[in-house]
């Protein structure tokens, strides 16, 4: 069984391709760790028709997305303020 789940609630962003401003809006982040030992961040936001979803960040760079019953792998990184940048192809990027 995993580790006990710790939640924050934090500013998240979605930068799209096309902009680099873009408004902060609430989530709520919870960090846990999976069966198989690895951080899960569970991930819920509110903004624009909202969302729910999973990511597990790899230390190569990659990371798995969960998102009802689909998986997708994408790119992440560490940006100069220590958020996370997740990539969303031509959807721009993820920030938490």
């Amino acid at each position: 069984m995993g580790n006990p789940a710790m939640a924050n609630t934090s500013n998240c962003w979605i930068a799209p391709v096309s902009s680099e401003t873009t408004q902060s809006f609430r989530c709520k982040v919870v960090e846990r760790t999976n069966a198989n030992g690895d951080t899960v961040y569970d991930i819920t936001h509110f903004q624009g028709s909202g969302a729910q979803f999973s990511v597990v960040l790899w230390t190569d760079g990659t990371a798995e997305l969960f998102v009802n019953d689909i998986v997708a792998n994408t790119t992440w990184y560490y940006d100069h303020d220590g958020d996370v940048r997740l990539d969303l192809g031509s959807n721009g990027e993820f920030i938490f």
